[in-house]
């Protein structure tokens, strides 16, 4: 009965192609088998979401890509806009060709895939950036996270998958020139006043005074540092 046992037990994994029936046949292994189905269901789970994010991230390459020659067309309409030969109409023409490239750009940031956003960060419900006002006065905001969309491809390890709207198209933003306190420099009228480079060195022969009863610099005036009165 034993043997005969054996031998049921026997084609029995030869049927199933499995070790282990019951726990009791092996509870060390058991337990191994337990650890590595749960190992091997994280794993399916890690590619899933790699997979899953692969569309995402193609199509953001894709903006990206058409977000740069936007800017490229931008950037030859501003130099341009530099010839001190085009009249004011050709100028305007110029700037309209710009808000045109502006508002495609701002469409670029605003890519969406299955109803999300791609570039506003975590908050992909909401458009990336908004525009407010119109013609010179307008103005754009980002709304959405500072943090990037990403996906967990390991045990405590994740990978961003998309950048925000933040780090792709709002890096560094510029003001206009300015100058402030005395300081004999201001700005141009015009983009083409000036011609050719000129070279403005800051001068600081010494620093008077003490802790408390105020600095200021010697040998030089309001007039002469781009300073003031710091």
């Amino acid at each position: 009965m034993r043997n005969q046992s054996r031998l049921v037990n026997a084609q029995a994994q030869l049927t199933s192609g499995k070790r282990i029936m019951r726990p009791s046949d092996d509870p060390m292994g058991t337990a191994k088998v337990l650890t590595l189905k749960s190992h091997m269901a994280a794993l399916t789970r890690y590619r899933s979401s790699a997979v899953g994010a692969q569309p995402g991230m193609q199509m953001s390459a894709s903006a990206l890509e058409q977000g740069g020659a936007v800017i490229g067309d931008a950037k030859s309409l501003i130099l341009q806009g530099l010839n001190g030969t085009l009249s004011q109409e050709d100028r305007e023409s110029l700037a309209t060709e710009l808000k045109l490239q502006l508002d495609q750009l701002l469409d670029v940031a605003n890519t969406t895939l299955g109803g999300k956003r791609l570039f506003s960060g975590t908050n992909v419900s909401a458009e990336a950036y908004t525009q407010s006002g119109s013609g010179p006065d307008a103005s754009y905001s980002y709304q959405g996270t500072e943090a990037a969309s990403s996906v967990e491809i390991g045990n405590n390890v994740r990978t961003e998958t998309l950048l925000s709207g933040q780090e792709a198209f709002g890096r560094f933003e510029y003001s206009g020139v300015s100058f402030a306190g005395l300081t004999g420099l201001g700005k141009g009228i015009r983009a083409n006043e000036g011609v050719g480079f000129e070279e403005l060195t800051l001068r600081h022969d010494s620093t008077v005074g003490a802790p408390g009863a105020g600095v200021s610099l010697a040998n030089g005036g309001a007039e002469n540092t781009i300073l003031g009165a710091h």
